[in-house]
């Protein structure tokens, strides 16, 4: 409904007839209307004729591919059909109103029988198959209206007044309307061409700034795309003919070289120690042949490889010296072009006798026990919506009693590390300082909610070359896909590193794992270690939760903290460590801070 709505009604119609053919037809009930899929991992095609989806699927059809949108109170129906182009006829029957659409070559005609208590006007709304078109309403000639805002395609409108049958005919002439050719993919900082066709360029509509700067002509524009990755979409205001419309540009900015890891978030990557492995894709249209230079902090290497032009290199290998476990910032040079990723292994060791505890006692202000205690989280009062999470911080609208269900107990790890003078010593070597004293507070939190500060600032002195971080909190369906909070190390320059915490690459909740597959919850990030709260295991894979329907789906008995880590720049003096809480309704904490020398 909201592709149409938006003007995507080629996008739309792919969308709808997708779940039909699957909801309908493949699926396990004919005709059926249901809550969910078969290809859901947790429910499967659920629920039959489900209310609230009978509901959308019914304003869908009318509202979107019929385009039948009343408005009793401004006395007027505005008809605007979404169906694909190479329909040739259409009808639709309600109490209320119903119609015929029939197109004969170039003749649309529309006949429509309102039937609403109150007489109400009509607004055709159409996309023009013409430059020109002329229009009758019961046989007499009307003006037709540009719509000059619509997106995608040129619109008309026709207005009828009240009738009991209105009968409406477009005769089109002239060319059917341009559309625009763009490059599906572009390099940052490459030139991008794009033609519009017989249409004429008015204006550039660049709300994502995805371009460094343009050249406008006649029919199109020059431009170099900006620096910044991932999809684009920007506007072309054109004219043809009698109509104004905007033209949607869509393409994606890729850089020129970048790191490939096949990373999917089900394992943590243990490879060789002193090993880093990847691989190189080139998304230039050239081959590039010869050295490559890597860099991996201050080590420097080159690698002799071919990159084939819109391809990827085979797995490389490189042994930086005294590599550390963890994430790994990796640069790249070869052909005139560069490109970065993070590389990531956690079969790397380090000495622990060079790693330094971070006393984190003065920050400490709860117990990792009672995240979840009812009537904790109560302010800020926040506008009341479906998926409001409960005062206990976790559940949803209908599981208010969730925590009783989700069991958060340290005291496993606590009594590891308690016999091991209040240390938990990763495989990797990794040491993290854990307070063990029984009912003190063990974590420090912050978050959104009013009983946790928004951030919290922990000093710290001397150098490293990485940081590492024992953390543990909360996050939820709501909060997927974007940043929950920030870790931030400033050195004394005033300069920073930066770790975002985003769910679900970087920040993952307490109680439960995520579940991963490779459709719709797919990721492309490195898992990382994950600490078994109730016995102080450190854990790797997707194998510690009970996977069900119910709420304790992916829950992890005990709960789970999670090890991050942050590369460092050695020749620099720390100052301290921040940690802010960014997103409504989580909470993050901090248990334990490691610097590596």
């Amino acid at each position: 409904l909201a592709a149409w709505q938006a003007g995507r009604s080629e996008q739309a119609w792919n969308i709808l007839m997708g779940t039909v053919l699957e909801n309908m037809y493949r699926g396990i009930c004919p005709g059926n209307v249901g809550m969910t899929l078969g290809f859901c991992p947790y429910r499967g095609e659920c629920i039959r004729d489900f209310g609230d989806t009978i509901g959308i699927m019914s304003r869908t059809l009318v509202e979107g591919l019929f385009g039948i949108v009343p408005d009793a109170i401004a006395g007027e129906v505005t008809i605007r059909p979404g169906w694909p182009a190479d329909w040739e006829h259409a009808s639709f029957k309600h109490p209320s109103i119903r119609y015929r659409f029939d197109r004969d070559e170039r003749t649309d005609r529309y006949v429509i029988k309102p039937a609403f208590p109150t007489p109400m006007s009509v607004n055709l709304v159409v996309a023009a198959r013409g430059t020109g078109v002329t229009a009758t309403v019961n046989g007499k000639p009307v003006s037709v209206e540009n719509v000059a805002d619509s997106i995608g395609a040129p619109r008309i409108r026709v207005q009828a007044e009240p009738e009991e049958q209105l009968q409406i005919v477009l005769n089109w002439q002239g060319d059917a309307p341009a559309a625009v050719e763009a490059p599906a993919t572009v390099c940052a900082g490459d030139p991008l061409e794009v033609a519009i066709g017989r249409a004429e360029l008015r204006e550039i509509a660049d709300p994502q700034k995805a371009l460094a700067e343009s050249k406008p002509g006649a029919h199109g524009f020059a431009a170099v795309a900006a620096a910044e990755p991932g999809h684009k979409t920007l506007f072309a205001r054109v004219s043809q003919g009698d109509w104004i419309w905007w033209m949607p540009v869509e393409f994606e900015v890729r850089p020129a070289l970048e790191i490939v890891t096949g990373y999917d978030g089900r394992q943590t990557p243990r490879h060789a120690p002193g090993q880093l492995r990847f691989r190189i894709r080139n998304n230039t249209e050239n081959t590039i042949r010869g050295p490559v230079a890597v860099h991996v902090g201050a080590w420097q290497g080159k690698l002799d490889v071919e990159l084939p032009a819109n391809g990827e290199s085979a797995e490389l290998t490189v042994a930086p010296h005294n590599l550390l476990p963890g994430r790994h910032d990796v640069m790249i040079e070869g052909g005139g072009r560069t490109g970065a990723g993070v590389v990531v292994n956690w079969g790397a060791t380090v000495d622990p006798a060079a790693c330094v505890a971070v006393d984190l006692a003065p920050a400490f202000n709860d117990c990792v026990s009672k995240i979840f205690a009812p009537g904790k989280y109560t302010a800020p009062e926040l506008p009341p919506v479906s998926l409001g999470i409960p005062d206990s911080g976790v559940g949803h609208w209908c599981r208010k009693d969730a925590y009783k269900h989700v069991n958060i107990n340290p005291a496993g790890l606590l009594d590891r590390a308690r016999k091991q003078g209040d240390k938990l010593t990763l495989p990797a070597g990794v040491p993290f300082h854990v307070a063990t004293a029984a009912g003190a507070p063990n974590i420090a939190f912050v978050s959104q909610w009013k009983t946790f500060p928004e951030a919290i600032t922990v000093p710290l002195s001397g150098r490293a070359r990485h940081v590492y971080l024992l953390m543990a909190g909360s996050t939820h369906h709501m909060q997927s896909r974007f940043e929950n909070g920030e870790v931030t190390v400033v050195y004394a320059d005033g300069s920073e590193e930066r770790l975002a915490l985003r769910n679900p690459e970087t920040w993952w909740p307490i109680e439960r794992d995520y579940f991963i597959d490779d459709y719709a919850f797919r990721v492309n990030a490195a898992r990382p270690p994950r600490v078994r709260l109730d016995n102080g295991d450190v854990y790797f894979d997707q194998t510690h939760y009970t996977r069900s329907r119910s709420v304790e789906s992916h829950q992890i008995s005990g709960g789970a903290a999670t090890v991050l880590d942050l590369p460092l720049d050695p020749a620099r003096e720390l100052k301290e460590l921040k940690l802010h809480a960014t997103a409504n309704e989580v909470v993050i904490g901090l248990m334990a801070v490691t610097l590596a020398e």
